[in-house]
């Protein structure tokens, strides 16, 4: 029980720690990748002002999806790891041995 409850708080760990890594991975990467000389950053900072955002929160708002995609891309990263380890995890199953025997327990007059 000690061992089980230990495993899960070490993978719950080392699950956390990965996602908010990938994560502040993506969120640089997407940021290097947008600028606000882009004509699409551009576009959508235009049709947020025309909704009636100020500078401010238009560039709050880009930014908070920024966030959100960065966080979904981790997710996505760590849904293939699962989905990898499963795939081997089975592999591993279908190797093992059958029970031997069918002729029931022993018995302690044998």
């Amino acid at each position: 029980m000690f061992l089980r409850t230990l495993a899960g708080s070490f993978a719950t760990s080392i699950t956390t720690t990965f996602w908010d890594r990938r994560e502040a991975w993506y969120q640089t990467q997407l940021a290097g990748a947008s600028s606000i000389y882009d004509p699409s950053a551009q576009s959508a900072l235009a049709q947020l002002k025309a909704a009636g955002m100020s500078d401010t929160a238009a560039l709050a708002t880009l930014n908070r999806e920024l966030v959100g995609q960065s966080y979904l891309l981790s997710s996505l990263d760590f849904f293939w790891i699962s989905a990898i380890a499963c795939l081997v995890l089975i592999v591993f199953v279908w190797f093992t041995h059958k029970p031997g025997g069918g002729g029931g327990p022993p018995v302690a007059a044998d």
